[in-house]
């Protein structure tokens, strides 16, 4: 009964069930989700992971989930069921026509692990809110991702694998958190065990993601301290167990053993240079970076002192960019009535205080109940660690200088690493100090040595951190190479009171060398204590005064042009005459020093006075300035160069 193609008389027909009609209103429930990805309903996104096995909608259910902008937890957990849904259709390799609804779900699923897919499926949870996210639905998830990722038959080119598993450990990252500390080492090794029995290249995978999640999370203090300690124990068992030179084979032509040889210095180098320093360089204890240093092979002492300089400098940079503590000089000027007079502060007392002024160009000052405020010492890049108004305690007066036209006081605290604070700048200094050392390696490296050294030292504000960073540099240094140092130093612009405090020591060794570097005191502006300086220095050593640039002679005061007037050095009285020629003087603003250096012992200088000074009396005649007596001279200037050469020989001979 009821064989064949007509209906066998009174069978009950079977209720049809309209399963285009269906389709058609998942979809546009799907279509509307995804236009608008907030959804309210926590149910949400398992209904539309049961979607993604109906005919037709799989695609548009993972685009629906993955453009969801809440429920994460719920999200993840519908997100690692397709998954695990996609790899069982790849196991069940279809074999009806494509056009069958079942074998269209299959085939549906299949790709949406294809190489592109996954990738995209994983990138697109990684944008999500995974910090708050439930640690066991990101579990989940990344189980499922590498399960696939690890299936031989999944057909990934290189390229594809390895950023399958660069996406999949981005998310396995977010396991990271500063909620959970005491779970951060079973976490990493739970996932370097893992990946430790395929490619060494899946641990570099690891590695690189370690190194950027740390500072992501932006902790400090002890947190901070604990992290990295856990990440170096990371970074150790790679370099010294997984990342291990092999044990030389008995035939010392296998070219197996050769390649990965090759292929593990290869990833240790990355390792070494582009993850552990970098992550390191932005601050850590000396323990830590102590543990790097052990393991770099000697030819690469420089590259890793160099990565750790150069993110150090560029903390500086991203610091001086977000300037936006320093506030305007007061009216009333930093002064304090009332307050304690310079003269009465006492090194070593301790006092506290509020921040008035914080930049990346000045410092961080302090109102500590002095008459006038004193600069805070700490490291360059730290400055915005301190706002105008905040209170700071624990401070010592650590150096007072008191000069005819200034006071200058040094803060100092008495706790050096502040709380919550791994300085990139101490990371730098002891790289520094770590490649100068044996001395017979530094004479090797010595140019690349103190270009990190200058680098490093110019990030410092005050002239009482050049001895200090010297020391930096190993053993005494030798007169060329004291020379080397200091014009480094400068070439890197440093304040100008640290570049005076190099100056000085280098006067102190090899004056010539000094007096030659001297004029970067004066690139912008010409301090009179500067000028005696170097008065002094080349009148006690017989030495030359240097030429300065035009822009330079053109603005010396007049103050500083008697104190170079009545110098002994002829150079000097020199350049008064330059400068004064420049001026735009008329003949009744004729200085006093010009008539007396047209007396000048020296001969050259006293014909140089008088040639100026005729210069000027002939253009009084009209009462036109010397610039303007130059320019309406200037098809003349041919006879009166003779003219004045005449009376000059005349003036020398009698």
């Amino acid at each position: 009964k009821g064989k064949g193609k007509g209906k066998g008389k009174g069978k009950r027909p079977k209720p049809l069930t309209d399963e285009d009609e269906v389709i058609y209103v998942a979809g546009v429930l799907l279509d509307q989700l995804i236009a608008k990805p907030e959804w309210a309903l926590p149910f949400l996104p398992r209904v539309v992971a049961a979607l993604s096995v109906v005919p037709g909608l799989t695609t548009k259910a993972v685009t629906a989930m993955m453009a969801c902008t809440t429920h994460v937890d719920q999200v993840m957990e519908g997100l690692a069921m397709v998954v695990r849904d996609a790899r069982l259709a790849v196991r069940a390799k279809p074999t009806v026509g494509i056009t069958k609804l079942n074998a269209q779900i299959l085939l549906d699923l299949a790709k949406v692990l294809s190489s592109s897919g996954c990738v995209d499926l994983a990138q697109a949870a990684n944008r999500m809110k995974l910090d708050t996210c439930d640690s066991s639905a990101i579990t989940r998830f990344v189980d499922e991702m590498l399960k696939w990722w690890g299936t031989p038959s999944a057909g990934f080119t290189d390229v594809g694998k390895n950023s399958l598993l660069d996406a999949a450990l981005s998310v396995w990252s977010k396991l990271l958190r500063g909620t959970n500390p005491d779970s951060w080492a079973a976490i990493i090794e739970s996932m370097e065990n893992r990946l430790a029995s395929a490619a060494c290249s899946n641990l570099a995978s690891l590695s690189k993601t370690i190194a950027l999640r740390i500072p992501a999370l932006k902790l400090a203090g002890e947190k901070q301290e604990s992290l990295l300690a856990v990440a170096s124990g990371f970074f150790e068992r790679l370099v010294d167990k997984h990342l291990a030179v092999l044990e030389d084979p008995k035939d010392q032509e296998d070219g197996a053993w050769t390649e990965a040889s090759q292929q593990r210095e290869v990833i240790k180098r990355d390792v070494l240079l582009k993850h552990w320093a970098v992550l390191l360089a932005h601050g850590c204890t000396e323990a830590e970076s102590d543990k790097l240093c052990a393991r770099c092979p000697a030819d690469l002492r420089v590259k890793l002192a160099s990565v750790i300089v150069r993110e150090a400098i560029g903390d500086a940079k991203r610091s001086q960019e977000r300037a936006i503590w320093r506030q305007k000089k007061p009216c009333s000027g930093w002064r304090h009535a009332g307050g304690t007079p310079v003269e009465d502060l006492v090194i070593g007392m301790e006092v506290e205080g509020v921040v008035t002024n914080s930049s990346s160009v000045h410092g961080v000052y302090i109102n500590f109940g002095c008459v006038k405020d004193g600069r805070l010492d700490v490291p360059t890049p730290d400055w915005n660690q301190f706002k105008v108004g905040m209170q700071i305690s624990n401070m010592i007066v650590k150096k007072v200088d008191i000069k005819e036209t200034n006071q200058f006081i040094t803060l100092s605290r008495l706790n050096e690493v502040m709380e919550g604070r791994l300085p990139a700048t101490d990371v730098a200094r002891r790289v520094v100090k770590w490649l100068s050392f044996p001395a017979e390696l530094r004479e090797v490296h010595f140019e690349s040595l103190i270009d990190l050294w200058a680098k490093v030292v110019a990030l410092e504000f005050g002239a009482d951190s050049f001895e200090p960073g010297l020391e930096l540099l190993g053993p005494p240094l030798s007169l060329a190479g004291s020379a080397q140092v200091v014009a480094k130093l400068l070439s890197y612009k440093p304040t100008i009171s640290l570049a005076r405090a190099a100056l000085s020591w280098l006067s102190q060794r090899c004056p010539e060398q000094a007096v030659g570097l001297w004029q970067f005191l004066f690139e912008e502006g010409v301090d009179l204590e500067d000028v005696l300086t170097l008065l002094t220095l080349c009148d006690t050593h017989a030495l030359e005064f240097p030429t300065l640039p035009e822009i330079v002679v053109r603005g010396l005061s007049d103050e500083i042009l008697e104190r170079l007037a009545a110098s002994n050095i002829p150079e000097a009285r020199l350049l008064v005459i330059q400068a004064l020629s420049d001026k735009s003087l008329r003949v009744e603003e004729l200085p006093e020093m010009l008539q007396t250096l047209c007396e000048d012992s020296c001969v050259i200088v006293s014909i140089a006075a008088r040639n100026l000074h005729t210069f000027l009396l002939e253009g009084g005649k009209d009462e036109a300035t010397v610039a303007d007596r130059a320019a309406a001279s200037g098809s003349e200037a041919g006879e009166e160069e003779s003219t004045s050469s005449d009376t000059e020989m005349s003036d020398l001979f009698g």
